[in-house]
């Protein structure tokens, strides 16, 4: 029982040898500095705390070591590298919370390298003081930083270069954290600038590989910043036409194909020129500015998709590179391909438009109609603008969509193979209902008014049929909305439709 009470001074009076006063004010100090940091910092940073914990629990352990080596006088060193960790994350502590509340309050991003220097100079504006008090002369001090920093020029030489370029770098400041540079003639050494550090600037490829580029080389290099002098940047797609096609009419048909193509800036606007004559026909040279550049190549890819489907639809091809090559024709047996106009005819059969039309006129129409080809999401009609064509689906799926008074447009059905649209405006001159816009790449078939003339002309009572099959499409597309036309008055409408379209077209 005695013994006890006695052996608890013993502790207490231990307890004080190892934790000194100012220790104990350390350790509160740095215990206090990581709580505020915890509250500070956010959720993703707060990992950053760790450090100096893992640093109190080191100097802990080393004042604990150095009672146990007391009697080999070495528990001044255990005691000095012990306030050195407690005051090194004092001050990394509290350096954090400053620069997280002035981020906070200012809005301010300084950059790494700057923050590392400036912590390696308080670090050693603490270390100077600790070894002074330890015994250490202000002399030796001197002498001994002299020749720990010649040594430590030559035997980091490169590091301090990367060092020295990297404050170049921020001072110059050629690029910022997220703009994308391209460091040198090698396609994939192009990338978005992810952290400017003391030793390299790390980069994300457009292949998404991480790269650590040396300040020093990146300072000597040739560098090319995308960003700059603004976000936006020009792209350029080359392609050919025949000779026969004038360019004027290459130079409209591809802009508009374009416009609205993601990722192409309808400001700066899209321009083309007629840039050389070459064996193969007339290159053609389209530049246009896009701001997304970490997409780039899917932006030129998305360009020439729409380029290749307006050329198309004009009846303009691409001609191939000229070779000389020489055939030798095998015995085969000879598939027949359907002509053009069978395959026009065969699509207008299919359709129920075309449903009791005389084969006469169909003959006529397959003859006079074109076949178009729309790239997915390209708008094919725009509602309220003037047209004189219909648009039978060969393939693919096409969306209609209509907007009411002011109203945002609203998808009202989808067409596929078979279906059409575009009838009242080929047969009675009036401007589109709706905007009809492909859903995927798809063929149209292409009536216009010059065709559907021809027809007519040759068998008038196809007028008759064409009406009813109209009002009937009207009624159906009535009663999905809700506003449809009473069955009673088919036959008027039907009529009605007749009389307008003899009218239009000045049959009888």
């Amino acid at each position: 029982m005695d013994s006890n009470i006695i052996a608890a001074p013993d502790i207490a009076a231990a307890a004080s040898q190892i934790f000194s006063p100012t220790i104990l004010r350390e350790m509160g100090m740095l215990v206090f500095l990581i709580v505020a940091a915890l509250i500070v910092l956010p959720r993703p940073q707060r990992r950053l705390a760790v450090h100096p914990i893992v640093f109190l629990v080191l100097a802990a352990t080393l004042l604990g070591i150095s009672s146990l080596f007391s009697h080999l006088q070495m528990d001044g060193f255990f005691r000095l590298l012990a306030e050195f960790l407690l005051l090194t994350a004092v001050v990394r502590t509290c350096f954090l919370c400053v620069i997280t509340i002035l981020q906070r309050a200012m809005k301010w991003s300084p950059q790494r390298i700057y923050l590392d220097i400036c912590l390696v100079l308080i670090y050693g504006v603490v270390l100077v003081p600790l070894l002074s008090n330890a015994g250490l002369k202000s002399s030796d001090l001197i002498t001994g930083t002299s020749v720990l920093t010649l040594v430590l020029g030559l035997a980091l030489q490169g590091t301090l270069g990367n060092i020295f370029a990297g404050i170049a770098i921020n001072v110059h400041h050629p690029f910022a954290v997220g703009d994308w540079i391209q460091f040198n003639d090698r396609r994939d050494h192009i990338g978005k600038v992810k952290e400017i550090s003391w030793r390299g600037t790390t980069v994300v490829t457009l292949d998404s590989v991480e790269i650590v580029i040396p300040n020093t080389q990146l300072a000597e290099m040739p560098l090319a910043n995308f960003m700059r002098p603004q976000r936006h940047t020009r792209r350029s797609v080359h392609f050919v036409c025949p000779y026969s096609v004038p360019p004027g009419r290459v130079h409209s048909t591809v802009l508009n194909a374009i416009a609205g193509s993601r990722g192409v800036l309808a400001e700066p606007a899209p321009t083309i020129i007629t840039n050389a004559f070459t064996e193969r026909g007339v290159e053609y040279w389209l530049r246009f500015f896009t701001d997304q550049f970490e997409i780039r190549d899917s932006v030129d890819g998305g360009v020439r998709d729409r380029v290749w489907y307006a050329l198309q639809r004009e009846g303009i091809t691409m001609p191939p590179a000229v070779m000389n090559v020489q055939l030798q024709q095998l015995p085969t047996e000879e598939t027949p391909v359907p002509t053009r106009e069978e395959i026009h005819e065969r699509v207008l059969r299919g359709a129920s438009l075309s449903q009791g039309l005389p084969d006469k006129a169909l003959a006529i129409l397959a003859r006079e109609s074109k076949l178009r080809r729309y790239h997915a999401n390209e708008v094919i009609i725009r509602q309220y603008e003037p047209g004189r064509e219909l648009f039978i689906v060969h393939t693919g799926t096409v969306s209609v969509a209509s907007a009411r008074s002011g109203s945002a447009a609203v998808e009202i059905t989808r067409l596929g193979p078979g279906d059409y649209f575009g009838e009242m405006s080929l047969l009675l001159g009036e401007a589109r209902s709706g905007t009809v816009t492909a859903v995927t790449d798809c063929e149209l078939l292409v009536i216009d008014k010059p065709a559907l003339a021809a027809a007519l002309a040759q068998s008038p009572e196809m007028t008759d049929t064409l009406s009813r099959t109209v009002a009937a499409r009207q009624k159906e597309l009535g009663d999905r909305l809700d506003v449809g036309t009473a069955p009673e008055n088919l036959d008027e409408r039907a009529s009605s439709l007749l009389a307008k379209i003899q009218k239009y077209f000045g049959v009888s």
